[in-house]
């Protein structure tokens, strides 16, 4: 079941990855790969992850920066970060040379539009690594990802696919 989850995890991460990127970084034809009716800017293979751009595969060693929904003196239920803050952060981010921000749950928009407007004018882009909040209380009530109709799995997968859409 644990390596079931994983699976499943890995391959949201991945279109979490591919959809942050069509979203947020300057597009540009040669930077999305096409195979299958499907199109991608990033991918694993084995315990290494590639970028598409100009044409080919780019093996590249991600760095980058977890980030929380709360700031000090608020809970994060508050969503207290401004845009402002946002459009400043990202700023130091690129400027320690990070290629990444990892956020374990869905923000409020001006994350997300302050991501993008960054991304418009940095001269390298902000990748976004999306995570998906999977309800505890279901894992600790079935205890199986499949169990009651696949109902973890398919509240996941659900979730993902919102999330790329935002």
């Amino acid at each position: 079941m644990k390596k079931g989850l994983k699976m499943i995890g890995l391959l949201i991460l991945i279109i979490a990855i591919a959809g942050g990127y069509f979203v947020f970084a300057k597009m540009n034809k040669k930077d999305v790969y096409q195979a299958n009716d499907l199109q991608y800017v990033a991918k694993t293979q084995g315990r290494d992850f590639y970028i598409y751009s100009d044409g080919t595969w780019h093996k590249k060693f991600i760095k980058g920066v977890n980030m929380g929904a709360a700031k000090p003196g608020h809970f994060p239920g508050e969503l207290a970060i401004t845009k402002e803050e946002y459009l400043r952060w990202f700023q130091y981010i690129g400027d320690m040379n990070a290629d990444v921000i990892r956020v374990y749950t869905t923000l409020k928009p001006d994350f997300y539009d302050a991501l993008y407007e960054y991304n418009q004018q940095a001269k390298k882009p902000l990748y976004l690594l999306q995570g998906v909040w999977i309800n505890e209380d279901d894992i600790a009530k079935l205890n199986d990802a499949y169990a009651d109709n696949g109902k973890i799995k398919n509240d996941l997968v659900k979730d993902a696919k919102d999330l790329v859409d935002i």
